[in-house]
């Protein structure tokens, strides 16, 4: 059963914390900290970092997934999640357990009873980032988590600046961009990717470029506790000089001493590699993003569906209140397939 983290459950955590395996990049690599201390920031501090605790009937397996939600709390970012196959093992209080588990077996549990906790609380899509080459992708792939995206991420550790390093084509970003900001990301990022991801990033270190007044280059960074995160997007078309426009994006905010800067490549941006490795950036790995449709998406389907088959029979479907409404084959035969589990 799984159910949100309680200071009761710190003991346990820190143990699990051991055996904990990260999910989101952006994340780990600037903002370095350990379950715990997210937990202990939700719990305290109300910081957005909620962490729960799911456990086996028994004494057998104990886990934890930690995730931040975005600003709508429609969608969950997993950042951590850890598995203790034997909860006897590590708590002497507590009976070995007779059961036989796998880690998939319990990732499986875990982020089923995780998908119909969130989709009660209106989140529809739950993600994660898993390393390509990885154990984790498969089994992510194995309980339900589908591909929608790829990215490479690269680091920038030393910047040269020259004399003359001043930004020559990007200017800071106004509220009056936001429009045109938006207008980029729908022709540049495919239509599946935004269904997931609806709106891109915009904040006050964000940055434009504009050709015969079209926004053809969007550069925004996102700054981390030890590192910053450079996320990049022009259009194909766009004239310009696409290595000025990657080295005006570092010179608004070069990498420092132990303080490099990372940048995701998505796979329908691959054309900007050449322009980040003559500026210094280097392949560090490379990761699938993977997602899973929580019980909230798959009523609003019904639901959408349902008034689909209304409007077609033209009122030929009595809707009276529950007791008394005789439904149709075709909206007895869609609900009994859909998939309530999440």
């Amino acid at each position: 059963m799984i159910r949100p983290f309680q200071l009761r459950d710190l003991s346990l955590l820190s143990r699990l914390d051991g055996n904990s395996v990260p999910l989101n990049a952006s994340h780990i690599l600037t903002n370095p900290t350990s379950p715990v201390y997210g937990a202990l920031a939700h719990r305290l501090l109300r910081r957005n970092f909620p962490t729960f605790i799911w456990r086996s009937a028994g004494n057998g397996p104990v886990a934890f997934a930690q995730l931040h939600m975005n600003q709508a709390r429609t969608q969950a970012n997993m950042l951590w999640v850890g598995t203790i196959l034997d909860a006897g093992r590590v708590m002497p209080s507590l009976r070995k357990s007779a059961e036989t588990w796998t880690h998939e077996a319990v990732w499986q549990a875990l982020f089923d009873e995780l998908a119909i906790y969130l989709g009660t609380r209106g989140v529809q899509n739950v993600i994660a980032e898993a390393r390509e080459d990885g154990a984790e992708a498969g089994m992510l792939r194995n309980i339900g988590f589908a591909t929608y995206a790829r990215q490479d991420i690269l680091k920038l550790e030393q910047w040269q600046p020259s004399d003359n390093s001043i930004a020559k084509l990007l200017t800071p970003s106004r509220r009056s961009d936001d429009w045109d900001i938006e207008l980029l990301y729908a022709h540049t990022v495919p239509h599946m990717i935004r269904m997931i991801e609806p709106h891109p990033i915009i904040n006050d270190d964000s940055w434009v470029y504009h050709e015969k007044n079209e926004l053809v280059a969007f550069a925004n960074h996102k700054a981390g506790r030890s590192a910053d995160w450079l996320q990049l997007m022009i259009r194909l078309e766009a004239k310009a000089d696409i290595d000025q426009l990657v080295r005006d994006a570092i010179i608004f905010k070069p990498p420092a001493k132990d303080r490099p800067l990372y940048c995701n490549l998505r796979q329908y941006q691959s054309w900007l590699r050449p322009a980040l490795e003559s500026n210094g950036f280097r392949q560090i790995g490379s990761q699938l993003i993977l997602v899973r449709h929580t019980m909230q998406q798959k009523k609003q389907k019904i639901v959408n569906r349902l008034d689909e088959v209304l409007k077609a029979h033209n009122g030929a479907i009595n809707t009276a209140p529950y007791g008394n409404t005789q439904f149709s084959p075709e909206v007895s035969n869609f609900s009994q397939s859909e998939n309530y589990a999440g």
